[in-house]
């Protein structure tokens, strides 16, 4: 009886293909495949073209940031509605600029950093199979420094550039395509 009990425990064995921890790699939700990458890329404001150091870097899932992009797009209706003129739509930006501020570093994130000294940030071991949104941001005594971006879907091991820059149109701003 012991040899027949050794001897399927052997077929058990030999059929069950084996993986390595190596292949195998992480293990996501429910078992599911998945991988890390990274995204870097500068923050630069546009007047001059100054690459801006220490600035603070959020990053965002689709999920994340819904909320920032509510705002944003309600605020951009509002700016441009039938009527409006500039002085108020202008308002309203400052306004909603403000807000986000407010908001953006009281929301759940994947990731926070700063930029270098030479304005560059990196964020290793991202999640893959996501689109981020990254959010520079920086209150100062002349106003609110906002750049935003909806990168592409990291995929696993890439290295993702995506440079932060402020000139970007506000109705482009927290845009999902």
């Amino acid at each position: 009886m012991r040899i027949e009990t050794g001897v399927v425990l052997i077929a058990c064995l030999w059929i069950v293909p084996s993986q390595s921890a190596a292949q195998e790699g992480p293990q996501g939700p429910l078992g599911e495949k998945s991988g890390v990458g990274t995204i870097y890329g500068t923050v630069v404001q546009a007047l001059g073209e100054n690459r801006l150091h220490n600035m603070p870097v959020y990053i965002f899932t689709l999920a994340q940031s819904r909320r920032l992009r509510e705002m944003d797009e309600s605020a951009y209706k509002r700016a441009h509605a039938t009527g409006i003129g500039e002085d108020e739509a202008g308002a309203i930006d400052s306004r909603n600029e403000d807000a986000l501020a407010d908001l953006a570093p009281k929301l759940p994130r994947t990731a926070f950093g700063k930029s270098d000294n030479r304005g560059i940030f990196v964020f290793r071991n991202l999640p893959c199979g996501e689109r981020y949104y990254l959010v520079a941001l920086h209150i100062h005594e002349s106003g609110v420094f906002l750049a935003a971006k909806i990168s592409p879907v990291l995929k696993d091991g890439e290295k993702l550039k995506v440079d932060l820059r402020d000139d970007v149109p506000w109705n482009e701003r927290f845009k999902a395509d």
